[in-house]
């Protein structure tokens, strides 16, 4: 990548999550962000915690801004937990290609065919999709998850 086409990531005026103001599958806003529930067949309830303006490091923030962040990552993670039931949850933050911070949580399973490695390791080709049906079905258990823990 040029150094200038970073720098249009850097400052906001070409981020993609900036510049996506209404996405296909936001799951819910929360209030340090919107939750987004990938299509991911193997990490069934794969959520992206998107913060609520252009801030690229967590350092950018307030402490009661951070201290909102760890609160919305924390009930993206009990709702989780409460409806689907993973192995274990996986948080990363990274931003070395959309350096606009955001939260993966990531639910593992041991049958997701890429247990004890992470994610980002699984070549394109293999990701597979839900069915819209199945999708709908995720979307609709993981809201009634946050309706049912206070989030909504």
């Amino acid at each position: 990548m040029e150094i200038e086409a970073w720098e249009t990531l850097i400052n906001g005026t070409n981020c993609p999550m900036c510049a996506n103001k209404s996405p296909m599958n936001l799951l819910l806003p929360l209030p340090s962000g919107r939750a987004i529930l990938l299509d991911d067949r193997d990490f069934k309830g794969y959520l992206i915690l998107e913060y609520r303006r252009h801030v690229t490091e967590i350092t950018d923030l307030s402490p009661q801004e951070r201290s909102q962040l760890a609160e919305d990552v924390n009930a993206c993670a009990s709702a989780l937990q409460s409806a689907l039931h993973p192995n274990k949850i996986n948080y990363v933050i990274l931003g070395n290609e959309v350096p606009h911070l955001h939260v993966h949580i990531i639910p593992r399973y041991f049958d997701d065919g890429w247990w004890g490695k992470p994610t980002w390791l699984r070549p394109a080709d293999r990701k597979l999709t839900l069915s819209a049906e199945d999708y709908d079905k995720l979307r609709e258990t993981l809201l009634i998850a946050f309706r049912v823990a206070g989030r909504i």
